[in-house]
């Protein structure tokens, strides 16, 4: 069977994998597909641009936003119009010596508005351009936004002419254009990505029509570490990292899974630096969203929790909202956020928990109101909350007391909410909170109901505010249980299997809950999961299977070996090390000697690590360290390699696998090495025992350790204790160091 792609996208690249399979064995191969072409340059020589048709939806209001490099200080981004002669209704976005300007006229003259600071050219620049009537705002590299508002009374913008990106045709009608404006030459540099609206424009395959495009070779310089191939893409740095399996981050920093199709069910999977997050519809739950559940009252843990109702069709004269809800803790908390846009500006309401108390905060466009209720908040008891606002004036009540109110600042108008309602959090991977809020953290605890706009939207039976709780176990509070009344105002919880809290709310910890770690073990919670550290002598995902340890020894980067300190005396005047190992990893230590756990001073001592995926021998005597590093050839490729370490007084050397040698010398006038602590093999117990030289423990097999003329050190006779440690799997080396090599 053949897979053939047609019409191939950016978002087709990736690895493919090819199954083989006949009757006995399965063989999978993986093939990386790299896409090119994806993102535009336009070097206008003599012209570039992109067409498309005109901005949609665009007489009122609209949203754009355009991530580029630029390689000159003037250039036209974005110019779309009426007539194509520039004399009517037109939009435009330019560079001007560097600095940002857009431009709008809407038929009663033109409105501008430009930073006061030039961009950096041959960096990845964005700006995000949002237009409400006669009002626009201009935002570069999310920093504060630049307002300005249009002349004479008319609001709406007709655009009926191509929208044009990177440059405009040369054209008569064009050229007389190009006079009217501070610069008359195209964009010069690579465009990556557009947003019109809710939309991601393809660049390539949505235009109408080009000229004068060439390829952004924007993987020119691969930034993608750990074996990861850099795609080009529409994203705002004009590029992503397909990483290796086993590792996430955006450059492929990170061990850890990255998202994968239907790693998160019905959810959505959002990368992160280590891992992925599921962000679950409501109805899922569960670390990948893999288990159905009957919301009656909604819970909310941290900050990923939120629930969104669609945002007023119209700028709201009045918004009314009446919540109960039982907060876990007594920290601040969002309990409802609303904004006129993503970017945490411009008008917002919104009901926080500050200080244990009770605020109303909003903005119509002319200053911030507060009010706040006296009474604090309890932690794990029902609170009732109403808020009232109409134009200018709000009144806030808590649990029927008299009602606060407060006026804000200015003349009276609408609330312009662009975004969703968000109750309990916001989305994050969208949302930057409005900086007066004043509160940044989700709500944690249930909400049992949610009155807007005297329309119920959550869980509520009935559009009157409850005022007396005849059957405290009536709002079902038990989350995962089953709620019994003690009296008439107070209720116990009897909580399924693995949960615990008040309400049942919390999640059992792993490790509490299932113990798994035997003969010693170690246990650490992870996200839904848990991680034994297994002690010297056994290993398996619970530290159920014996671990013999001899000549050789297997590290996975979390682990170490402490050996006694009588292996390396440090006696000799001459002193030969020989090692032979083989990593898949950049970055790890091998070998560590030097003062006790508990001296973390400066002090003498000796290390052998891989150091971006060359092995680095470093020695101090006292007076400033060594450091040689070997860089005719990598050892990070899965490959045994043989290493020989001499020192002679402050005198040093390194050879690999025989052919490559470097030199050095430490500082100072000490020729002794005087250490003192144990000698650890993979890793440490704490790093800083390497006074912030070394992070990464090894991953990866010390075949062979060879000090003077020991011969082949059986390692698990000498070892003290260690964690994380496993025999190699595979057999030992063909060729280790020997007695001649070592000199």
């Amino acid at each position: 069977n053949k897979l053939k792609l047609t019409n191939v996208k950016a978002e087709d690249a990736g690895t493919y994998i090819c199954v083989g399979y006949n009757g006995q064995a399965r063989i999978e191969v993986p093939t990386v597909l790299v896409v090119t072409g994806v993102v535009p340059n336009f070097s206008q020589a003599p012209e570039s641009y992109i067409a498309f048709p005109p901005l949609p939806d665009s007489y009122l209001k609209f949203n754009l936003e355009i991530s580029f490099k630029p390689e000159n200080y003037d250039g036209i981004l974005l110019y779309n119009d009426e007539s194509g002669r520039g004399i009517n209704d037109f939009i435009a976005l330019s560079l001007i010596n560097g600095y940002p300007q857009f431009k709008f006229n809407l038929g009663s003259g033109p409105a501008v508005v430009r930073a006061d600071k030039p961009l950096t050219l041959s960096e990845w620049h964005t700006i995000k351009i949002q237009r409400n009537r006669k009002e626009a705002t201009m935002l570069v590299d999310g920093d504060s936004p630049y307002k300005v508002v249009a002349v004479g009374r008319r609001q709406g913008l007709d655009l009926k002419e191509p929208l044009y990106i990177g440059g405009l045709p040369n054209t008569a009608n064009y050229n007389k254009i190009r006079k009217q404006f501070e610069v008359n030459t195209g964009f010069v540099g690579c465009i990556s990505r557009l947003v019109l609206g809710e939309k991601q424009v393809d660049l390539i395959g949505d235009q109408t029509d080009s000229v004068g495009i060439t390829s952004c070779e924007t993987c020119a310089e691969n930034p993608c570490n750990n074996g990861g191939v850099c795609q080009e893409a529409a994203t705002k740095n004009g590029y992503t990292c397909l990483c290796r399996a086993g590792f996430s981050g955006k450059y492929c920093d990170y061990v850890g899974q990255s998202c994968y199709p239907g790693a998160c069910g019905e959810g959505k999977c959002v990368d992160k630096d280590i891992g992925f997050d599921c962000y679950c519809p409501i109805g899922k739950t569960g670390l990948r969203c893999e288990h159905s559940v009957n919301i009656h009252n909604p819970a909310f843990h941290d900050d990923r929790a939120f629930l969104a109702y669609e945002k007023p069709s119209k700028a709201p004269r009045k918004l009314s909202l009446a919540m109960s809800f039982n907060p876990t803790d007594s920290g601040d908390g969002i309990l409802m956020y609303g904004s006129q846009n993503d970017e945490g500006y411009g008008d917002f309401a919104a009901l926080i928990i500050k200080d244990k108390h009770i605020e109303f905060r909003f903005d119509i466009g002319s200053g911030m109101a507060t009010i706040r209720s006296p009474y604090a908040v309890p932690s794990g008891a029902w609170t009732y909350v109403t808020v009232n606002r109409e134009y200018r004036e709000a009144k806030l009540s808590v649990n029927g007391e008299s009602f606060v109110e407060t006026k804000s600042p200015g003349p009276s108008r609408t609330m312009i909410l662009n975004t969703p309602l968000y109750i309990g959090g916001v989305d994050r991977r969208k949302i930057t909170i409005n900086k007066d809020v004043g509160v940044d953290r989700s709500f944690r605890g249930c909400i049992s109901e949610t009155i807007m706009h005297t329309t119920i939207t959550t869980s509520a039976t009935s559009t009157q505010p409850p005022t007396t709780l005849h059957d405290p176990c009536a709002r079902n509070p038990c989350i995962n249980g089953i709620c019994q009344s003690s009296d008439v105002n107070d209720y116990s919880c009897t909580c399924e299997y693995g949960y615990v809290g008040r309400n049942c709310e919390n999640v059992l910890k792993q490790c509490e809950l299932l113990i798994p770690c035997r003969n010693g073990g170690s246990c650490t919670d992870l996200h839904g999961s848990y991680k034994c550290d297994c002690r010297f002598g056994y290993n398996g995902q619970n530290c159920e299977k014996s671990a013999e340890i001899t000549y050789d020894v297997a590290f996975k980067g979390d682990g170490w070996l402490e050996l006694d300190k009588s292996v390396m005396t440090h006696e000799e005047e001459r002193e030969v090390l020989g090692l032979e190992i083989s990593t898949n990893k950049s970055n790890g230590l091998i070998m560590w000697h030097g003062q006790t756990s508990n001296n973390l001073t400066p002090d003498d001592y000796i290390a052998v690590a891989v150091v971006d995926g060359y092995v680095e021998y470093q020695y101090n005597l006292g007076s400033g360290p060594a450091v040689i590093r070997v860089t005719a050839q990598r050892v990070d490729d899965g490959e045994r390699h043989r290493i020989i370490l001499k020192r002679q007084g402050s005198d040093g050397s390194i050879e690999l696998n025989g052919e490559h040698t470097e030199s050095g010398v430490s500082d100072g006038l000490q020729q002794t090495l005087n250490a003192r602590g144990s000698v650890y093999l993979g890793g440490l117990p704490d790093y800083e025992m390497t006074y912030g030289r070394y992070h990464d423990g090894f991953s990866g097999c010390i075949y062979t350790l060879e000090v003077q003329d020991s011969g082949a050190i059986d390692i698990g006779e000498k070892a003290i204790k260690g964690v994380n440690v496993s025999p190699c799997t595979s057999d030992r080396t063909d060729r280790s160091p020997t007695r001649d090599d070592l000199g």
